[in-house]
């Protein structure tokens, strides 16, 4: 249900008027708890990171799958191919992937110019989708600086028992 609340929050911020941040080929949303980053490619397609008390990466890559599916795909950048695990979400008439983030994603990511993935499809073929990172490591910098602030102001004083 928590990755269904974020993946909904992901289709209903750019929608909502607040400031947006241009990092190149990325966009920055900071919106109350959620701070957000993502890209297009020229198919429309997306990839993004959504966070709160933790992050999910999502793609949406325009093909069909089965809600609550899960399956391996290939996540590729100049850096190196990593095998990745995929979770297929139907929202708002939508089919999304959501991607683990874990330490491998991060090293992939860190310093490419772009990134693609690839999907199997039912038929025995694959769908990929590439996307530039032009821009995402300023844009995740920015989440993390959101995040941080957050936290600082989260700070009490309040009695607590130990």
């Amino acid at each position: 249900k928590m990755k269904k609340l974020f993946l909904l929050l992901i289709l209903i911020i750019p929608s909502l008027c607040f400031a947006q941040t241009k990092h190149n080929d990325w966009w920055t949303i900071i919106k109350g708890n959620y701070f957000y980053a993502y890209t297009n490619n020229e198919s429309d397609a997306a990839l993004g990171v959504i966070c709160s008390d933790g992050c999910v990466y999502y793609a949406n890559l325009l093909v069909e799958c089965k809600e609550g599916e899960s399956s391996n795909a290939l996540l590729s950048t100049e850096n190196g191919a990593i095998p990745i695990r995929i979770t297929c979400m139907f929202v708002d008439d939508k089919y999304l992937f959501s991607l683990q983030p874990n330490d491998d994603i991060t090293r992939a990511f860190n310093g490419a110019k772009t990134v693609g993935i690839a999907v199997p499809l039912n038929d025995g073929k694959f769908s990929v989708a590439r996307f530039s990172l032009t821009g995402s490591e300023n844009a995740f910098k920015e989440l993390y600086k959101a995040s941080q602030k957050r936290k600082e102001q989260e700070a009490t004083f309040k009695n607590e028992t130990l």
